[in-house]
């Protein structure tokens, strides 16, 4: 596979794309008008960018930008987007998360159903197992291997250190036949892999008999994050006397959530669990460059109490934020839901400790009504921001305070015509943008000091911009970069 810019023109680069034996082209526009809360647009001259990815390490853009302290940074319009572009497309991946290390390789997870072969020979699952792979920055790949035992093992997330150390987690399911027929169990687990993919070590959860209905599949690791030092922090959902390392926690209903930090080696250092007989989920995690802990949890009625009081639902389900510090002590939480149904599909923290996240559901942070969302808060919780009318899908904070947004206003199996793009959101609005192939499904973006990487799936056929190509499966695994000005 190989990459090679073809024209510059104002306003729009096109960049080859090598996808197996075929070439593609596409179209990466410049930089939009960037809007206000009420809608007033703003242009200004060209900007320079610097910003690093997860991993640390810096970065800047042949035509440079925004810095900023917290999500969306101070950006603005104008500037020519220096862009390049890979796709790899795989079939019958089911990729879920993506990270990015300090040298630029790009580790993606997923789960294995079939045998699947990323280009280094047919990786072949026991059952259901997780897979994990790398990509060298320019996109070939540098090794794919299946995690997994006997049991079903599904991943939810990945995340990485500055060493390259790679921590994943999510859900194991063992099924065994017994004397009532086929009795299963489920549990949480977490793991280390090094920058190989080799497992350093891994935290399972004892088994409990699966939820059913909507709640099937619940209790698991759903989120990851590595602090400076190398210790690894979980958001899960847990039962009521899951064990994740440092003893069973108390949980006061079927569905709990959790946060747990373990040091490098693997031993726990803290955990807390938060229920009140409701559903509450452990949905993401992530850490500022103090170390300070921000949770999201999905909260389902009735009340949660993160250390500081008891916080109310305001309508049936609510995204719930808290603060703590490294310690695990508790810093702060509110309630940033409204009345209607709401739910983040992104949410990420910048080295300063403010956020950003997008999703859906009718309510006003502070600068009008949203229903389809994307908003920045400072490290305190308090509003900075807000941008209607954003189908955001995947979002991704990088470590200058930059907010990437994959946006996506899905239709069935594709994006409605013209909504599948992926861009820069700033305080004012969105400083630039690159649109996709409406039949890119977002699935998750990571950004560093080359640009971004966008993870989704497509089934039927895709194009790229030299007519239609099909998936050799029932659904495809598609990987691109973006270089934003």
């Amino acid at each position: 596979m190989g990459t090679r810019l073809i024209e510059v023109a104002t306003g729009v680069i096109a960049a080859s794309v090598a996808i197996a034996s075929c070439h593609s082209e596409v179209v990466v526009t410049g930089s939009q008008p960037a809007t206000t809360a009420s809608g007033a647009a703003t242009t200004s001259g060209p900007t320079t960018s610097a910003s690093s990815g997860q991993g640390g390490g810096s970065t800047s853009s042949s035509t440079a930008a925004t810095t900023s302290s917290g999500p969306g940074g101070s950006g603005g319009a104008g500037g020519q987007p220096a862009a390049t572009l890979f796709g790899v497309p795989i079939a019958d991946a089911q990729p879920v998360d993506v990270a990015i290390d300090g040298a630029g390789n790009i580790v993606i997870v997923g789960s294995l159903t079939k045998a699947v072969d990323f280009g280094s020979g047919p990786l072949v699952p026991k059952s259901t197992d997780a897979f994990v792979l790398e990509l060298a920055p320019e996109g070939t790949l540098s090794w794919a291997k299946p995690w997994g035992d006997d049991r079903d093992e599904q991943v939810a997330a990945v995340a990485v250190d500055a060493a390259g150390n790679i921590g994943i987690t999510g859900r194991r399911l063992e099924c065994k036949t017994g004397p009532n027929g086929k009795e299963c169990l489920e549990a949480f687990f977490a793991a280390k892999l090094t920058d190989s993919g080799s497992t350093v070590w891994v935290h399972d959860a004892d088994g409990q008999p699966p939820m059913q209905g909507s709640s099937a599949g619940a209790r698991r690791g759903n989120d990851i994050a590595f602090d400076a030092a190398g210790n690894i922090v979980v958001a899960a959902t847990v039962g009521l006397q899951d064990d994740l390392g440092g003893g069973p926690l108390p949980g006061k209903g079927p569905l709990n959530a959790a946060l747990v930090k373990y040091d490098s080696a693997g031993s726990d250092l803290w955990s807390k669990v938060f229920g009140d007989g409701w559903s509450k989920f452990g949905s993401k995690v992530a850490i500022d460059g103090a170390g300070a802990i921000v949770l999201l949890v999905h909260s389902k009625s009735g009340e949660t109490d993160f250390g500081g009081g008891a916080i109310a639902n305001k309508g049936v389900w609510d995204p719930l934020v808290a603060r703590f510090a490294p310690d695990g002590a508790h810093l702060w939480s509110k309630n940033l839901g409204g009345a209607d149904w709401d739910h983040w599909y992104g949410f990420d923290v910048a080295p300063s400790g403010s956020f950003a996240a997008t999703g859906t559901g009718k309510l006003d942070f502070g600068g009008g009504q949203v229903s389809n969302y994307v908003a920045g808060f400072d490290v305190q919780g308090q509003f900075q921001f807000s941008h209607d009318a954003m189908f955001g899908r995947a979002l991704d904070v990088d470590a200058s305070g930059n907010t990437f947004v994959h946006e996506c206003q899905q239709q069935g199996l594709v994006c409605k015509p013209g909504s599948s793009k992926l861009g820069r959101v700033t305080t004012m609005g969105t400083s630039w943008s690159v649109a996709l192939p409406d039949e890119l499904l977002p699935v998750a973006i990571a950004a560093d000091n080359a640009g971004v990487v966008a993870v989704g799936t497509f089934s039927g056929s895709i194009d790229l911009g030299d007519g239609p190509q099909k998936c050799a499966g029932s659904s495809c695994m598609l990987v691109l970069r973006v270089a934003p000005p």
